[in-house]
């Protein structure tokens, strides 16, 4: 039965949840992460994660992660049109001015479109992004999926009745060091934001919560008051979830002091999972996020940063896999089946005419067995070697060769050079190189025969520019 382990990267703790397609609560566990060690950041994380599956016993396959931190940009926006070829074309015009100063190049992008027609965008940088996946090959743990900030807390309560009535409100993570906010528009994920405070808490016990419960309150108040002026959004009911949630005084301050509607966090209870019997339910608002990150491992939809040829390359290393799977399979069944030959050619001995049939029978089913596992083999060795064709360089001499061939008397050449667009694919954005060649000509007709000789090699052939005709200069686009 297919399962999903949701983990939540915490910088306090690291928490963990894995159910079954039932929605059975399969194991559940936390650990502290501590800060201010001389031990090194990645190598203290690694060290808690394998700590953390080993002590619970998770599984490894279909692990669904989130990362934070000031690199990751989380939000919606209004496309022109919810039509998936309008709206990556408007996402390529848009992409600069979204994240202004940061090259595509260096930036993961994934986005989800909702039914009001708004789109959901997370953005990450690239470095980030290998460095979580680094740390994580380290504990042997390759992530189906990665989600942005704090967006599973949309999965965790998507059943919550605030949700189906479309309200508005936010829901809180408040960990050790910082608070998660996701705000939700009429039902909707709208915006992740977070309030940090881990260099103001330096306290421990009821000073601390004093002052935790006062700083979380202000910034809470300066944000509604920002979504209020900008998106004109107004917010008056709030989900409390998290590690932190239960300190004494946080909901009555909130509710007496600003007024707002204090709604159950338990996403549990709303998703009907099914719990065992010792287990404590007390814990539930602690683990909103995994629970929200695995069951989106169940669905296998939304806001994935996984950038697209490392998933290529997992999805080739989980084929490889299979198919070694396949072929071990395939040796102990041969083996079996010759065990089972011998069995029968000593302990069958007078029935020489029956015997023959079950021996041609058996070594058929090996060679059976022996040919797929030699397709298996084969068909591996064709993924590798298409994927490595993939990686080709373009080849310049070629197209030089088939520009200069075939060109009508009348045209001369001034100039050739290259321009480059940015274009989809999938989720990726990638440039794409086109060949502009500059020149004059007797007329306009020698041109168009030039562009038609053109046409036999090259397909997207564009006219940028024609003028006059018995004596003309132009200028042509050619995709390669």
């Amino acid at each position: 039965m297919p399962k999903s382990v949701g983990l939540d990267l915490g910088w306090g703790w690291i928490k963990a949840v894995e159910i079954n397609q039932d929605l059975e609560l399969l194991k559940i566990g936390k650990i502290k992460v501590p800060r201010n060690t001389n031990r090194d950041e990645k190598e203290l994380y690694i060290s808690k994660i394998k700590e953390l599956f080993q002590s619970i016993n998770l599984s490894r396959d279909n692990v669904i992660i989130n990362i934070r931190g000031s690199f990751i940009l989380a939000r919606t926006y209004l496309p022109p049109s919810s039509n998936k070829d309008d709206f990556e074309q408007w996402f390529v015009d848009s992409i600069e001015s979204i994240i202004p100063g940061t090259p595509i190049e260096d930036v993961i992008y994934s986005y989800e479109l909702f039914p009001s027609g708004r789109a959901l965008i997370a953005f990450a940088k690239r470095k980030e992004i290998e460095k979580q996946l680094e740390m994580l090959k380290s504990c042997s743990i390759i992530p189906a999926s990665i989600d942005a900030s704090c967006l599973a807390l949309y999965d965790a309560f998507l059943p919550h009745p605030w949700m189906r009535k479309k309200k508005n409100f936010a829901i809180l993570d408040i960990d050790a060091y910082s608070t998660g906010i996701l705000i939700i528009k009429h039902g909707e994920a709208f915006a992740s934001n977070i309030i940090n405070y881990a260099s103001m808490i330096s306290k421990k016990g009821k000073e601390r919560d004093k002052k935790l419960i006062s700083y979380i309150s202000i910034n809470l108040e300066k944000l509604f008051e920002f979504y209020k002026q900008k998106e004109n959004l107004k917010i008056q009911n709030i989900i409390i979830v998290g590690t932190y949630s239960t300190i004494p005084g946080l909901r009555k301050n909130l509710k007496t002091k600003y007024g707002y509607k204090i709604g159950l966090g338990n996403p549990f209870l709303y998703h009907n999972i099914k719990l065992p019997k010792a287990y404590n339910k007390r814990q539930n608002p602690v683990y909103a996020q995994a629970l929200g990150l695995a069951v989106k491992g169940l669905s296998k939809k939304g806001i994935d940063l996984i950038p697209y040829e490392i998933k290529e390359s997992h999805k080739i290393s989980l084929y490889n896999k299979r198919t070694k799977k396949i072929a071990k399979l395939s040796a102990i069944f041969s083996g079996l089946i010759s065990i089972a030959m011998i069995i029968l050619l000593m302990s069958v001995s007078n029935s020489n005419k029956e015997l023959s049939n079950q021996v041609t029978e058996l070594k058929s089913k090996k060679e059976s067995l022996t040919y797929i596992n030699g397709e298996q083999t084969l068909l591996a060795n064709k993924l590798l070697n298409l994927k490595q064709l993939t990686k080709k360089m373009i080849p310049w001499s070629e197209i030089l060769y088939d520009l200069g061939k075939n060109v009508p008397q009348g045209i001369y050449f001034k100039e050739i050079t290259t321009e480059s667009r940015l274009v989809t694919t999938g989720t990726k954005v990638e440039r794409k190189i086109r060949v502009v060649v500059e020149g004059n000509s007797q007329s306009q007709r020698i041109v168009l025969d030039y562009i038609k000789n053109l046409e036999r090699k090259f397909k997207d052939i564009v006219i940028k520019n024609i003028k006059g005709e018995a004596k003309c200069e132009f200028k042509i686009s050619i995709g390669i």
